[in-house]
């Protein structure tokens, strides 16, 4: 069986043995290797975890001491006429405050001085008709409440029949257990608020799976939870400002997120990465030096971070 080989100069050479060879090129004297049957490596499938160092220039330091030059007109202005506009401002204020209230003070004491029209002088000889109606009215009025009282008794024994048959008759139903709020967060969304976020580490997640992630940066010597971010299937987010330390990064698969457990409802797993993930910050030569990270949450080939599977207890914090 005949094979064709080119050489990168485009000279093409067809060969009839089927053994490994290697031979110059006639054009440009370059090396032309021919592997009669190559062996397929092992390709491990696994998610990729890198590491990489940032560097920026720190910045420029104030100096010990500052020049003794000074501005005459700056030193005018916050000396001298900075605080002759207070004064007068504090003067017109005072001036429109005292106009405003004196009007106001002036009717009110014109409204007291004044008489009224509609006071009636005060009778001093009784009126008898006006005692008898008042008397009349007042024996009515203690016969409307005696009967009033004596309906209201009979309507709450009446209820009170009626509440008790009922409540014999009644049969217990269960109440309808709440539906959860199902929801889908935005890409990047922090569902809980960030904990010490004091420093420069960053960590890039990559989410090629088809399925939602929940990423949880967890402090590897308490336990405690200091990042917990949603990240939508097909998406990328990072987290950034992490303290220095050493941490552990577990995450969640899963659809229909649900916002009261915090958890996904259908077809959740859980997982955690193996390697432990360091941040350090060093100052050399005028420059900070701080450590990043990228993971990925699908395995990929030549993959080279180990994850386990863990239980729904232990991605909870302890």
């Amino acid at each position: 069986m005949a094979t064709v080989l080119y050489c990168e100069c485009g000279a093409g050479y067809r060969l009839e043995i089927n053994e490994d060879t290697v031979f110059p090129c006639q054009k440009c004297e370059r090396l032309i290797f021919f592997i009669a049957s190559p062996t397929q490596p092992i390709v491990p499938i696994r998610p990729v975890l890198t590491t990489q160092r940032t560097y920026r220039s720190a910045k420029k330091e104030k100096p010990l001491f500052e020049s003794a030059f000074v501005d005459s007109k700056q030193t005018y202005f916050t000396n001298r006429l900075v605080p002759i506009l207070g004064v007068v401002a504090l003067v017109i204020g005072l001036a429109l405050t005292y106009f405003n209230i004196r009007p106001q003070s002036v009717k009110q004491a014109n409204s007291a001085d004044m008489p009224s029209p509609f006071l009636a002088s005060a009778s001093t000889t009784p009126n008898i008709s006006s005692i008898a109606n008042a008397n009349n009215q007042n024996n009515k009025s203690a016969k409307n409440s005696s009967t009033s009282q004596n309906n209201s008794k009979a309507a709450n024994s009446q209820t009170e029949m009626g509440n008790t048959s009922l409540a014999n008759n009644s049969t217990v139903t269960a109440s309808p257990s709440p539906t959860p709020l199902v929801e889908r967060l935005a890409n990047g969304a922090n569902i809980i608020r960030p904990q010490g976020a004091g420093g420069r580490g960053v960590v890039r997640v990559l989410n090629g799976t088809s399925s939602d992630a929940i990423a949880k940066l967890v402090d590897y010597s308490t336990g405690k939870t200091h990042r917990l971010m949603y990240i939508r299937s097909n998406s990328n987010a990072s987290i950034r400002n992490i303290a220095v330390g050493n941490y552990t990064l577990k995450f969640s698969l899963g659809s229909g997120y649900d916002s009261n457990s915090g958890n996904f409802l259908y077809s959740k797993s859980f997982s955690k990465f193996d390697d432990i993930l360091t941040f350090e910050e060093l100052r050399t030569q005028g420059r900070f030096q701080w450590g990043e990270f990228e993971v990925t949450l699908n395995p990929v080939a030549y993959g080279n971070a180990q994850t386990s599977s863990i239980s729904a207890t232990d991605f909870e914090d302890k």
